[in-house]
């Protein structure tokens, strides 16, 4: 199950149908963001965001197999990164990455079923129309992102 970052393990649903998370939970998971991560966010109503650009992208699939496969491949070779689950039918997997110029000059190096996200992205413990937002890996202060390159390499060595 995902996990909720800087709770010690505390587990979230993959789009359950639990409330809202408070505004005041939402603010402070935002700072929470901010001063362990660095990341930068907004707050929309029951939705918090990860504002990309500024050297963070997002790497995103809508094949949940696929990309549990990809998780696997950036793990074992000790590349991995956060992941967000956003909840949907299906849902859709967001690999949080570091921006990468030869990715921006060469789609070639996109594989089909994958897209790059280049504006924002809902964080846990957002609640979209669709249901919760979680983290398949959550985020670590001691980890830098992989970059969108190894990301992009592991999703066509797993997509072919």
């Amino acid at each position: 199950m995902p996990e909720q970052p800087g709770h010690g393990g505390d587990h979230a649903d993959r789009g359950g149908t639990g409330g809202a998370a408070a505004p005041a939970d939402l603010a402070a998971r935002a700072g929470e963001y901010g001063q362990r991560l660095g990341w930068p966010t907004r707050l929309a109503g029951t939705e918090l965001h990860l504002l990309l650009g500024r050297g963070l992208v997002g790497v995103a699939l809508a094949n949940p197999g696929v990309a549990e496969e990809i998780l696997g491949v950036l793990t074992r070779r000790g590349l991995d990164g956060p992941v967000v689950v956003l909840p949907g039918s299906p849902a859709r997997w967001v690999f949080l990455a570091g921006a990468d110029p030869a990715v921006d000059h060469t789609a070639a190096l996109v594989p089909p079923g994958v897209d790059l996200v280049r504006d924002q992205v809902a964080l846990p413990p957002s609640r979209t129309p669709h249901g919760r937002v979680a983290w398949a890996r959550p985020p670590s202060p001691h980890r830098a992102l992989p970059s969108a390159l190894v990301v992009l390499a592991a999703a066509r060595l797993t997509i072919g």
